[in-house]
């Protein structure tokens, strides 16, 4: 299979920046939403209801095993460089 050059990086290293582009950009979405996330159940009174919508709202939006797997897909991206 040849490999298409462009200019000086071959056709899979674009292929794999975009990739990595791509995985950090959906990062920086997750961490943003984790963020917002926090300041939203922060705003919440302080009722016996709203603390546990606030506790729900944490734990959904700051999910770890989602940022864990795509820092190790970054991981994995900068490894095939």
């Amino acid at each position: 299979m040849a490999d298409v050059r462009l200019g000086n990086r071959s056709c899979c290293s674009v292929f794999m920046s975009s990739a990595e582009s791509k995985a950090r950009a959906l990062r920086e979405r997750l961490v943003s939403f984790a963020l917002e996330s926090v300041q939203v159940s922060a705003k919440l009174p302080k009722t016996m209801q709203a603390k546990h919508i606030a506790k729900q709202i944490l734990r959904s939006g700051t999910r770890r095993i989602v940022l864990k797997q795509l820092n190790e897909t970054v991981i994995w991206l900068d490894l095939t460089q």
